[in-house]
């Protein structure tokens, strides 16, 4: 086996134990070796042949997949998270993990669906200039023919500018995450999560980041430049999905958080997001600003608003998973394509869970 074969395969193996949000040592002390051999198995130095199907079994993949070949490595500087979440360990290592393996993902799916163009401009603002996002949105959405209207869903917003969207399973203080693999942008979003309205301004906030940081994301870790990014990223969600002049028409700006609730739906979005968007326009003080949100928390609405609709869906997904079951290939055998565990695959596609077995196709 040459070096170039034995570096994938630690490549590989990061992964794998990203997923399973184990330390080296850990994964070491399972397949019997010391730390320090595990270390260079796992940076590509060197590996033992004879060790694969322990390895492989400890890490719960496949000896085949372990030597597919390159699998791309994504920092943790290059993620920009929703929020600056208290992950824990282990659970940021499974969404890094995701991360990583996304671009097998796309390959399946290229294989099935015309992917659209990455047609997603870079647009570097100053610091805290509200005034460009909100110019950026309106230009936005004038090329997409919205003019001041609803939009209508986020994902099929993000795919149409090449975005591709997938799912991880994460605890319900992680929201989405976005990055950059070469040219091909991603956003992960926590499948967890069943109110549309909180997904759809995640998937928004993470465009927000791709276009607006993607210069800026190996800044990420220092407290103040974060905070800036989180705050113009969710003002470039705020304005995509409420634009200004119309939204200050709708906007009940004496009624109460019933009043608000009604609205809801027209811009399917939550209160919490009506609330500070009239606040950022002016509509409300800060003093009224604070009564509703110590209402909203009053009612139990911090998490979950009532009445929240369904997250929405990949058309991508759906297309791919319905061309796949066209040639016989449902969901277990789509995973053993690329080699990966059901629960991997599913995981990133949670759309598959209805093609798990040829009958799923029968009655369309």
């Amino acid at each position: 086996m040459n070096m170039v074969d034995v570096k994938h395969i630690g490549e590989r193996m990061h992964v794998a134990r990203l997923w399973l949000g184990q330390s080296q040592a850990q994964v070491a002390q399972n397949i019997g070796i010391s730390p320090d051999t595990y270390k260079y198995f796992e940076g590509g130095s060197r590996t033992q042949l004879h060790k694969l199907e322990k390895i492989s079994e400890v890490l719960c993949v496949s000896e085949r997949w372990l030597m597919r070949g390159p699998l791309p490595q994504v920092p943790a500087a290059e993620l920009s998270f929703r929020k600056r979440v208290a992950l824990k360990s282990p659970d940021i290592l499974h969404v890094r993990a995701m991360a990583c393996y996304v671009e097998e993902f796309r390959y399946l799916i290229d294989r099935f669906v015309k992917l659209p163009p990455v047609r997603l401009p870079s647009i570097p603002i100053q610091s805290n200039d509200f005034i460009s996002i909100e110019n950026t949105v309106a230009e936005l959405r004038a090329a997409f023919g919205m003019g001041d209207a609803p939009l209508r869903n986020a994902i099929d917003l993000a795919e149409s500018l090449g975005v591709l969207v997938f799912w991880v399973s994460s605890p319900d203080t992680f929201d989405g995450v976005s990055f950059w693999l070469g040219e091909q942008p991603y956003i992960l979003l926590n499948s967890s999560h069943l109110d549309g309205y909180r997904c759809r301004f995640t998937i928004l906030h993470e465009l927000g980041h791709l276009m607006l940081h993607r210069s800026s994301s190996t800044l990420a870790d220092k407290e103040e430049e974060s905070k800036r990014m989180e705050s113009e990223a969710n003002y470039f969600a705020s304005a995509l999905l409420m634009p200004g002049n119309a939204f200050a028409r709708k906007f009940p700006r004496f009624g109460n958080l019933s009043d608000i609730l009604e609205e809801r739906s027209y811009w399917r979005v939550s209160c919490a997001a009506m609330i500070r968007r009239a606040k950022d326009l002016h509509l409300i003080d800060e003093d009224r600003y604070r009564k509703l949100n110590i209402h909203r928390s009053a009612k139990g609405w911090q998490k979950r608003e009532p009445g929240a609709m369904k997250p929405e869906q990949s058309k991508i997904h759906s297309y791919f998973l319905d061309e796949a079951g066209e040639v016989g290939l449902t969901a277990p055998k789509l995973a053993q394509e690329i080699e990966c565990g059901l629960s991997w695959f599913t995981e990133g596609f949670p759309q598959a869970v209805a093609y798990q077995s040829e009958f799923s196709f029968d009655f369309a």
